[in-house]
């Protein structure tokens, strides 16, 4: 009977990953159809108005997708729609004043600031210039946030009345992560991400390193610390166990408190026919190993081999390096934070 049972347990298993299977060959199918649809729609001669097709798709992605609790698949087209012309920038400004929106739930306010970082991170096609920009925005909107807070008169912080916050600072720490190796690769760089001066938000009574992602975290203050822009593993260590998270929630000296739930809509998906559309397109994690630092930090600005981006990059990043001041006054007159990108803020 014992035998019986385990083989129906076994043929079980068999039948729900079969089904499993079946369903990601058949989301892959659609969205490889729906994908081809966009590009022809995009790219053809006999193209439809590009301008049409992104107001159409950023309505549904307002009203269906930034609703929807880590949707699995679907989000994809607004990573290759991002690609043309400038609608990734334009679908940050769109996430930007989603997440800028008071009215907004904080669910969909997170789910904005987590869309933000996934785009700057994960697309490979962006310029390194929109990726300064809103990553500049994201770091003056928090260290507004916290001034504003400031006057509240309580000490104690609860994680669940202050989500966006947490979500976009989880996200700065995710864009980093990926995207600290080109901003050191470029002669104004490190002195850029220095500027950012990280320490004002991380060690705030807010404490955002207790409370967002323990792999963000650690692969945030390894990235930091190896670039020399900022060493917070004492902060770490006065968090040690803070992190550690059973259904997301922590303790600390046996109080129990809330994570923020982790939500990384552009993480890699293992449904072939998507990766291989998405491949040229999608920027995958790399290690960086010390020697290749130290290379990149003894190295003089006519031997950069990185011409990826243009040397306009490390024009604005020099240009850039007192911006965050400007738009830190912006915050107080104007919590729309779609004007955060515009070019007059940098």
């Amino acid at each position: 009977q014992q035998q019986q049972q385990q083989q129906g347990v076994e043929e079980g298993g068999n039948i729900v990953a079969d089904k499993n299977s079946e369903l990601k060959i058949k989301l892959g199918v659609l969205m490889k159809y729906t994908i081809e649809f966009i590009h022809t729609r995009l790219y053809s001669e006999e193209q439809s108005d590009p301008e049409e097709i992104f107001l159409i798709l950023m309505d549904i992605f307002e009203k269906q997708v930034l609703v929807v609790h880590q949707p699995s698949v679907v989000q994809y087209i607004w990573f290759y729609l991002s690609h043309f012309g400038d609608f990734a920038e334009r679908f940050v400004q769109s996430c930007f004043e989603r997440l800028g929106d008071r009215s907004s739930s904080d669910f969909m306010r997170q789910s904005a600031a987590a869309y933000v970082g996934g785009l700057i991170a994960r697309a490979e096609y962006l310029e390194l210039d929109l990726v300064a920009r809103t990553i500049l925005a994201c770091v003056d909107w928090a260290r507004g946030y916290i001034e504003e807070q400031e006057g509240d008169g309580d000490s104690r912080v609860v994680m669940r009345h202050h989500i966006p916050f947490y979500a976009l600072c989880q996200s700065i720490f995710y864009m980093l992560c990926f995207r600290c190796s080109e901003f050191a690769s470029h002669e104004h760089g490190l002195t850029w991400m220095r500027g950012l001066q990280l320490e004002t938000i991380i060690r705030s009574r807010f404490n955002p390193l207790k409370y967002v992602s323990e792999a963000v975290v650690g692969t945030f203050a390894s990235s930091m610390k190896r670039y020399s822009v900022l060493d917070c593993e004492a902060d770490i260590l006065r968090n040690k166990g803070a992190s550690v998270s059973t259904a997301n929630v922590a303790t600390d000296g046996g109080v129990k408190f809330e994570l923020l739930d982790d939500f990384f809509p552009f993480d890699p998906i293992n449904i072939p026919a998507i990766s291989e559309t998405m491949d040229e397109l999608y920027r995958r994690w790399e290690n960086v190993e010390e020697e290749d630092v130290d290379e990149l930090e003894g190295r003089t600005p006519s031997s950069n081999s990185t011409a990826k981006f243009s040397a306009d990059v490390d024009d604005f990043l020099a240009r850039s390096l007192g911006g965050s001041l400007t738009i830190s006054d912006s915050y107080h007159h104007n919590h729309n934070l779609m004007s955060l990108l515009s070019s007059d803020a940098t």
